[in-house]
Protein backbone atom coordinates (compact mmCIF):
# COMPACT_ATOMS: atom_id res chain seq x y z
CA UNK A 1 0.00 0.00 0.00
CA UNK A 2 1.72 3.20 -1.10
CA UNK A 3 0.78 5.65 1.63
CA UNK A 4 2.87 8.79 2.08
CA UNK A 5 3.36 11.19 5.00
CA UNK A 6 1.91 14.68 4.43
CA UNK A 7 4.69 16.62 6.17
CA UNK A 8 7.83 15.02 4.74
CA UNK A 9 6.35 13.07 1.76
CA UNK A 10 8.13 9.94 2.93
CA UNK A 11 6.76 6.49 2.14
CA UNK A 12 4.98 4.79 5.02
CA UNK A 13 6.14 1.26 5.72
CA UNK A 14 3.05 -0.79 6.53
CA UNK A 15 2.29 -4.51 6.47
CA UNK A 16 -1.53 -4.78 6.65
CA UNK A 17 -2.10 -8.29 8.01
CA UNK A 18 0.64 -8.01 10.64
CA UNK A 19 0.33 -6.01 13.89
CA UNK A 20 3.40 -3.93 13.01
CA UNK A 21 2.65 -0.20 13.45
CA UNK A 22 2.98 1.95 10.32
CA UNK A 23 6.19 4.00 10.22
CA UNK A 24 7.42 6.75 7.90
CA UNK A 25 10.66 5.72 6.24
CA UNK A 26 11.88 9.30 5.90
CA UNK A 27 11.20 10.99 9.27
CA UNK A 28 10.48 7.94 11.44
CA UNK A 29 7.00 8.93 12.72
CA UNK A 30 5.01 5.94 13.98
CA UNK A 31 1.20 5.72 13.87
CA UNK A 32 -1.17 3.66 15.96
CA UNK A 33 -2.34 0.66 13.86
CA UNK A 34 -5.96 1.60 14.57
CA UNK A 35 -5.48 4.89 12.70
CA UNK A 36 -4.87 2.97 9.48
CA UNK A 37 -8.00 0.84 9.84
CA UNK A 38 -10.16 3.81 10.88
CA UNK A 39 -12.39 5.78 8.53
CA UNK A 40 -10.13 8.86 8.29
CA UNK A 41 -6.41 8.50 7.90
CA UNK A 42 -4.83 11.65 9.27
CA UNK A 43 -1.46 13.02 8.21
CA UNK A 44 -1.09 10.58 5.29
CA UNK A 45 -2.27 10.25 1.73
CA UNK A 46 -2.59 7.44 -0.79
CA UNK A 47 -0.78 7.53 -4.15
CA UNK A 48 -1.43 4.81 -6.70
CA UNK A 49 1.73 3.03 -7.84
CA UNK A 50 2.94 3.64 -11.36
CA UNK A 51 3.55 0.60 -13.50
CA UNK A 52 5.65 0.47 -16.60
CA UNK A 53 5.13 -2.41 -18.99
CA UNK A 54 7.97 -3.66 -21.15
CA UNK A 55 7.20 -3.50 -24.85
CA UNK A 56 9.52 -5.23 -27.24
CA UNK A 57 9.83 -4.60 -30.94
CA UNK A 58 7.09 -6.28 -32.96
CA UNK A 59 5.56 -5.99 -36.39
CA UNK A 60 2.01 -6.47 -35.14
CA UNK A 61 -0.90 -4.12 -35.74
CA UNK A 62 -0.64 -0.71 -34.13
CA UNK A 63 -4.24 -0.90 -32.80
CA UNK A 64 -3.00 -3.65 -30.47
CA UNK A 65 -1.17 -1.05 -28.41
CA UNK A 66 -4.50 0.53 -27.46
CA UNK A 67 -5.69 -2.65 -25.71
CA UNK A 68 -4.45 -3.24 -22.15
CA UNK A 69 -1.45 -5.62 -22.05
CA UNK A 70 -1.81 -6.52 -25.75
CA UNK A 71 1.55 -4.96 -26.63
CA UNK A 72 3.26 -6.73 -23.74
CA UNK A 73 1.88 -10.13 -24.75
CA UNK A 74 2.61 -9.49 -28.45
CA UNK A 75 6.21 -8.62 -27.65
CA UNK A 76 6.66 -12.02 -26.01
CA UNK A 77 5.38 -13.89 -29.08
CA UNK A 78 7.65 -14.79 -31.99
CA UNK A 79 7.81 -12.24 -34.79
CA UNK A 80 6.03 -14.36 -37.43
CA UNK A 81 4.32 -13.20 -40.64
CA UNK A 82 0.57 -12.71 -40.53
CA UNK A 83 -0.36 -15.87 -42.46
CA UNK A 84 1.64 -18.01 -40.05
CA UNK A 85 0.03 -16.39 -37.00
CA UNK A 86 -3.47 -16.98 -38.39
CA UNK A 87 -2.61 -20.58 -39.32
CA UNK A 88 -1.20 -21.30 -35.85
CA UNK A 89 -4.31 -19.91 -34.12
CA UNK A 90 -6.60 -22.02 -36.35
CA UNK A 91 -4.52 -25.18 -35.80
CA UNK A 92 -4.35 -24.71 -32.01
CA UNK A 93 -8.10 -23.97 -31.79
CA UNK A 94 -8.94 -26.99 -33.97
CA UNK A 95 -6.70 -29.23 -31.90
CA UNK A 96 -8.34 -28.00 -28.70
CA UNK A 97 -11.85 -28.60 -30.06
CA UNK A 98 -10.86 -32.05 -31.34
CA UNK A 99 -9.38 -33.07 -27.96
CA UNK A 100 -12.41 -31.71 -26.10
CA UNK A 101 -14.86 -33.78 -28.18
CA UNK A 102 -12.54 -36.82 -28.21
CA UNK A 103 -12.50 -37.01 -24.40
CA UNK A 104 -16.17 -36.02 -24.05
CA UNK A 105 -17.58 -38.77 -26.29
CA UNK A 106 -15.09 -41.49 -25.54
Amino acid sequence: MPYYHHKCHGKIRWFPPLPIPPKCTKCGKVWNPLVIYGPMRKDMYFAAPTTSAFKGTTSYAKWGDKLPLAGVIASLLPNWPRWLRITSVVVIASLGIFLFYWFLWR
